[in-house]
Parts: C-alpha cells; structure tokens; sequence
C-alpha cells in the first residue's frame, strides 16, 4: 500500500508560480534574486498557514540551485532533495529556544556550504526563544559570515525584542481572501476527484481564517467522513457548523423577541456540537455585514451572506448597532465561562430586553408589560384569516380568465431579482404623536382626499408661516420630510399582514372585475399610461413609476411589481406621499389609492400561495374572506422646504409648557 499524504503536504507548493496569494511577497523575492541583492536575514510574520515555511523554503532552494538558467526558479534535481540539502537547516524555535542550542547554531554557522552558495538557516516560530537566547542570537544576526542567509517566521512578531526586529527584512504575510481559498480548494478536489457542494467550500473558507493549510486539513477530513464526498451536512455535523439560515432565523427570533424560539435554537446548536465563540462571532459578523450593506448598498461588504439572505433580516439600525455591541461584550467573558451555552442563553434574554427598550419608547411609566402593537417588525398576534368557512370560499376552475394576474404570472418575464421588501422604520415617541396631532388641529384648513371625495388641499407651508415662533432656539432642526402625520386608529403594518393584503387585493381584483373595471382595465395599458407625457410638476413620480409594472388594481388600491430594489426601497416609503399620490390622481382620476411596491421574488411567492389554495378536483379554496381594499386614510403633507418652520411650530408648545 502506498504511502498517504494529507493534502495540504501533497499540495504544498514548491516553487513561486504554486503559491497562491502573497503575491507582494513572492514579487520582492523574485526581483531580489534577479537583482542577486542577497540580504542576511529575513523575517516572515503572518497568521498562521498563509505559506511563510513553504516561501522560506522555495526562496532558500532557489538561492542555492545553480542548475537553472532561470533566477528565480530551481531545476527539478534541486526541488527533487529539497528536503534533503544539506545547506538548508530549519529550525523549530519552540523546541530549541535555549541558549544552548543557539550557542550550537552559531558554531554550525561557520561551516561553509556543501553544494550551494549559502547556508540557509529557516526558523520557525522564532517568538517562542527565550530572551536570553535572542540575546546570544544578536551579534550573529548582525555580522554572520557572507555564506549564510537566517530566515526566521513567526505568528506573533509582538513578542520579538526591538534589537531583533531592527537586523532584519521583514514581509508581512496576509490572510488568504476566500474566494482565492475557495478556487484553489477547487482544484485539488477535482485533481483528487472529490465530490463536493459550493456552499460546503464556503463554509470551509469561513472557518479557515485565511490560512490555507487549514481548509485543505477540514477538506480531507471530510472527504474521509462521506467518502470522496464534502457536504454542508458534514460540516455542520463534525465541526458543530451553524447554516447561514439558521443564523438568520436566530437573528430574526431576536428582533420579534421571541425567547422561546431564540432558547429553543441555542439549545439545538449546543446539542449538534457547536461552538458558543464560533456562533456569536457568526452573529457579529452576518449582523455587521447588514449595516454596513445597509448603509452603502455595496455588494461587495457581504461576504457571509448574499444579497437575498441579506435582505430576509429584519433588522433597524438602531437594533443592528446593539447587538453588535452586546455580543462583542459577550465574546470576551464566554471563553472563560465553564458553561459557555448558558451565559449565551442568559445574554440573549438580556439582549432581547434592551431591544425592547429601544423600540418601546412609548411605554408609560407605570407599566410593566409592553405595548406590543407598536413594536416594529413584530408580530404580536396571528392575522386571522378564517373570517368565514372554507367552502363558502370555493370558486369553480372555471370562473378564472386567460388574461387575470396568476394565470399571466407565470409567462411573465418582467422581473428576476430576488429581493424582498424591508418595513419601514417608524417613529416611536408618543409625544411626537400629540404634537403632529396638535399641529393639524392649529392648521384647521388642513383636508384630506379620500376615494372619489373631490376637494382643495391646503399648502401647510403657508399655515405653518404664519405661527409664531422662537427665533433663538437652539435645538436641532427637524427636516419637514421626516414627520409622519398619522390617523387615531394607526397600526403598524407587519411583513405578514402586508404580503396578506397583497394577496386578498389580487384575489379581489380577480373574483370582482365588475366591482373595479375601471382600474383593472389599467392592466391592459399599463406601458401606455405610465410612460404617457406628463405635466412638469410629476417628472420625478414618473420617473420613479417607470421602472414598475401593474399587477392588480381595485378602485382602492394598486399593487406595482418593481425590478430595482432601490426603487422598491423608494416607493415603499413614499407610497403616502403628497406628489406621488397627487401623480396618482393624475393616471387614473378618481382619488388617492393605497399603493403596495413587492418585488419579483414576492410576487413569486404569492403566485405559489395562490396555486396551494387550488383542490385536486380543480376548483380553488380561498381560507379567508376576500375584503375589498380600502383607500389610505391619510396622506403626508405638501413637502416644506422650509425645515426651520416646521421645527418652530412643531416645538412651539412643549417650550411653553
């Protein structure tokens, strides 16, 4: 039986053109030996497995062969007894660290070399010598004889004394990226002919650090766990792995404050074998990832996670910035907790606590539970959607159209980003709710437009002119397209309820054309309508509405697909905005319309969700009531310009109190 080699010695690279990565490193050797400006000693530092004793190695190899005509390459004689020359000594300096044993170095030092032209000696974790053996080393580093050439490598050059550090080149090695990682793993596999998942590769870049002995020791091991074979089942089972979506799922559990889910999850990763450090440095990083995408929009920050899973967190800013701070304080006290899993779990409930805080700042005083219908993000409550008895909801195969939204979806080629649609981040304070509410009343020349009511609507810049205000205040500015306006009865819309909206407008518009012709007919010439020359004043709204598709429309309401998620972001937080609901008005005549934005990926899901409720004899079950949209109860104000105004009316009345 032949003798086996692990992979990371089999594929360990033995001249310049096999190294991957260092690319600054291997450049300044190569022009060194081209330029023979041979210096006497070099210090390689850097994480650990990035190559410094493979380098040091091929670097020593090519300083002696005398074969080749190239310089910076050796002849294959050379690189064939590499580990065999005579005239290249390595060194381990955590079992040599004495004085002793440099005394011995420094008397092998004058020999002259057998075969080469140097004698290359390679030390490795040169940091671990002792001081009074650096001390013995000083002199030696600093005047050795012309034919010898000290190489020293190290993961910690912190713990090298200053006179060392100053006698020598040094290169700092980087951490390998993951993709460079990932490809060379690639390779070797498929050289191996090992059967392996990309996603699984991925996870191995991950917990490889950068180093690439690393990921080709958990590559082999795996390999020999499911026979030739890698998988993300694998890993997750022999290295205690957490899958991106669970960490998402943990991270989403946070935020909704369900603690009997986030325990629940904790509880099964300990049970699989995961590593408490490892979990929380993978929820630092997915949750740092998002702000910083958030922040940008610059693909290039996620390198955990895409786009699409990105975009499943529901996270705020706010939240973001708390749990990075709460568990970076955790990682430091849990690898010396004897119990790391229940410090994890006790953390998280405390965590989850101070994100109540945050988004409950409209508790009284003197009450203990929260008001949870005003939490962002959280469902506090099921949507109920059996109003009436499924078979009172079943509608005959036959009934639907050729030309109806879930019959076209399918063929329709309009979209195909995966994105997903982020809530809005609403204001919280109770008391900005009575101040907006006292301002509308001062106004009194304040109306709204609703459905087919036809009426002025007052500029409230003019009114608000006209108050008095504090000329001298010196708080901060509150922009005027900040301030929400809303209604007595304002509930803050979850992801679930939105999607179910969607969904009960679609079915609508689907089982009721008589009810809204008008608007259906819309469907037909949407192209037309939304492109159509326009007045000066909806420029912007129409530029905006380009980009979208109509999908269904009650007299209510309109659903919009939209291919850029920018876009998306966009409408969404303006679907209550002044001009674009004025824009509006405009396409169709007849009011203001309760506008829902979803993405190609959503509307996917709602075509799938449509198909599940279709019986085996061919007739669909609805499992709630269908109940017509209704029109926005509110819109935003005119945009003001004229911030200064509106935070001088706004906090006119708090500064008299």
């Amino acid at each position: 039986m032949s003798e086996y080699k692990s992979l990371y010695r089999k594929y360990r690279p033995r001249s310049f053109e096999q190294v991957v990565g260092q690319e600054h490193v291997v450049k300044t050797l190569k022009n060194i030996l081209v330029n023979e400006k041979i210096n006497h000693a070099y210090l390689f530092s850097g994480p650990k497995g990035t190559g410094k004793t493979s380098i040091a190695k091929i670097f020593a190899t090519v300083l002696n062969c005398v074969h080749s005509v190239d310089s910076t390459a050796a002849c294959n004689d050379c690189l064939k007894k590499v580990d065999i020359n005579l005239d290249i000594i390595e060194m381990d300096a955590a079992s040599n660290n004495g004085v002793d044993e440099v005394r011995f170095l420094k008397e092998k030092i004058e020999q002259a070399p057998i075969n080469g032209k140097y004698k290359v000696y390679i030390i490795d974790e040169v940091h671990m010598m002792s001081k009074s053996a650096f001390n013995a080393l000083l002199k030696t580093l600093e005047e050795p004889p012309k034919h010898t050439v000290f190489i020293l490598a190290t993961t910690d050059p912190q713990k090298i004394p200053l006179t060392i550090l100053s006698r020598v080149q040094r290169y700092n090695f980087k951490r390998m990226s993951d993709l460079e990682i990932i490809n060379h793993l690639k390779k070797v596999l498929d050289n191996e002919k090992i059967e392996y998942d990309d996603e699984a590769l991925k996870i191995i870049a991950l917990l490889s650090s950068g180093g690439m002995r690393d990921a080709l020791s958990i590559a082999d091991q795996m390999a020999s766990f499911y026979e030739n074979k890698i998988t993300l089942e694998g890993l997750e089972k022999n290295f205690g792995v957490v899958s991106i979506d669970n960490y998402i799922n943990l991270l989403n559990s946070l935020i909704k404050g369900d603690i009997k889910s986030v325990i629940k999850q904790v509880n099964e990763f300990n049970i699989n074998g995961a590593d408490a450090s490892r979990l929380i440095n993978g929820l630092i990083n997915i949750n740092k990832e998002w702000l910083l995408y958030y922040k940008t929009k610059e693909r290039s920050f996620l390198k955990w996670i895409n786009l699409e899973q990105c975009l499943k967190l529901k996270l705020s800013v706010k939240n973001s910035l708390i749990i990075y701070q709460e568990l970076y304080e955790v990682l430091g006290k849990i690898s010396r907790h004897e119990f790391p899993f229940e410090l994890l779990q006790i953390a998280l409930i405390s965590l989850i606590e101070k994100l109540d805080i945050l988004t409950e700042l409209t508790l009284n005083e003197n009450k203990i539970e929260p008001i949870k219908n005003t939490k962002p993000y959280i469902e506090t409550s099921p949507i109920k959607k059996d109003i009436i008895p499924e078979q009172n909801n079943t509608i005959s195969e036959k009934e639907e159209v050729d030309d109806d939204f879930f019959v076209q979806a399918k063929k329709d080629n309009f979209l195909k980003s995966k994105i997903k649609i982020e809530d809005t981040n609403f204001p919280k304070h109770e008391q900005i709710f009575n101040d907006a509410k006292e301002v509308l009343n001062n106004t009194k020349e304040y109306f709204f437009k609703i459905n087919d009511q036809t009426g002025e609507i007052n500029d409230l810049t003019s009114e608000i002119e006209s108050l008095q205000s504090d000329a001298n205040t010196s708080e901060q500015i509150i922009d005027a397209n900040e301030i929400n306006f809303f209604d007595n009865n304002f509930k803050i819309e979850t992801y679930e309820e939105y999607m179910h909206n969607v969904l009960n407008l679609l079915l609508f518009a689907k089982y009721k054309k008589s009810d809204c012709a008008k608007q259906y007919a819309a469907l037909k010439r949407n192209d037309e309508m939304i492109t159509s020359d326009v007045s000066s004043e909806y420029l912007k709204e129409k530029e905006l509405l380009k980009n979208t598709k109509i999908i269904g429309a009650t007299r209510n309401a309109i659903v919009f697909c939209v291919e850029n998620y920018e876009i998306l972001e966009k409408l969404k937080n303006k679907a209550k905005d002044y001009n674009l609901q004025s824009y509006i008005d405009y396409l169709f005549n007849d009011g203001y319309k309760t506008l829902y934005f979803i993405s190609s990926n959503e509307k996917d899901q709602i075509i799938e969700k449509f198909n599940s409720f279709r019986t085996s004899d061919g007739k669909i079950k609805i499992p709630f009531q269908l109940i017509e949209p209704k029109p926005p109860t509110l819109i935003n104000p005119k945009r003001n310009d004229n911030a200064e105004d509106i935070y001088k009316t706004f906090f006119e009345k708090k500064k008299e109190d």
